[in-house]
């Protein structure tokens, strides 16, 4: 059951976020968390490095925590070991 509600939760952010210009950061979160629990560790890591890096900085850190908490969550899910200063976070 989990598994459908997160495939269909994929397919409703492939076609109703995509016609946005603006949430790019958003969406590539969005779609990373669902690879994730997905178990597609790459491409949830790629996505997620997207957002992290795309993200307005100043604006939104709360955003850019969560974003890199489920960046470094997947990269130990794949067995490496994040960066010391991605670790660190000063907010």
């Amino acid at each position: 059951m989990k598994d459908l509600t997160y495939y269909i939760a994929s397919i409703i952010i492939k076609t109703k976020l995509n016609h946005y210009v603006q949430p790019w950061s958003i969406y590539r979160y969005y779609m990373g968390k669902v690879q994730a629990l997905q178990l597609e560790y790459a491409d949830a890591y790629r996505r997620l490095s997207w957002a992290a890096r795309k993200a307005p900085q100043d604006a939104a850190p709360s955003f850019n925590l969560v974003v890199t908490k489920l960046t470094i969550l997947v990269q130990l899910l794949m067995g490496e070991i994040p960066e010391r200063s991605v670790s660190v976070i000063n907010i």
